[in-house]
């Protein structure tokens, strides 16, 4: 058996009728199985987006599972994968509205297309690597691509990838990044400065 080594997590899968589920670890990698024995007494029952720090090990037939499991706290802010389609295909919509009203050029919109059409790639080829230890995508470079537009692509690799979703250090700065893109695509909108802007791009893109 493999010397266990203390991570950290969230829990990804719970069923709770038959007390297991699957800890993803930060920073990718194979899931573990988590079993509700393997949780240190004292504690309330898991549940799904928890977050948990664990001692991975592996049992007979080598198949990898977290032992001495503390629930760090409960990450309920987590949209998961219905939740990041929802919410990307609400803000689509609305941009779509927005080109047809007029209030942006449709450059616009095919940036945050292109751009989200680009990072589940760069997210799958990040968590390929991961897994791999090759060389890693910056992180920066993924935030430089939320920023610029790219975050509804992100939210979405993010959930069905179960990459980098479970990293506060990571997911505060990625939500920092949409909430300064929306900004300023809300500057945009509706600051009178713009408007010159946006008949320069809605003439010459037609």
């Amino acid at each position: 058996m493999n010397k266990a080594v203390r991570r950290q997590g969230r829990i990804i899968a719970w069923k709770d009728a038959e007390e297991f589920g699957f800890i993803g670890p930060d920073g990718g990698g194979e899931e573990v199985f988590a079993h509700i024995s393997a949780f240190a007494g004292g504690q309330r029952r898991p549940s799904l987006n928890d977050r948990v720090a664990f001692e991975q090990s592996r049992d007979r037939k080598g198949r990898l599972r977290a032992v001495n499991i503390e629930i760090l706290f409960a990450n309920r802010w987590s949209l998961g994968l219905t939740g990041a389609l929802l919410a990307v295909a609400v803000f689509m919509i609305a941009l779509i509205a927005c080109v047809l009203d007029r209030k942006l050029p449709l450059l616009v919109f095919l940036i945050y297309v292109l751009l989200s059409l680009v990072a589940p790639y760069v997210y799958a080829a990040d968590k390929k690597a991961a897994k791999s230890s090759r060389p890693r995508v910056a992180e920066s470079t993924l935030h430089w691509l939320s920023l610029s537009g790219g975050w509804p692509g992100a939210l979405i690799a993010q959930q069905s990838l179960r990459h980098k979703n479970a990293k506060w250090s990571f997911q505060w700065k990625f939500w920092a990044c949409v909430l300064t893109n929306l900004a300023g695509l809300t500057a945009l909108m509706l600051a009178p400065m713009a408007r010159p802007l946006r008949t320069i791009l809605s003439a010459v893109l037609g």
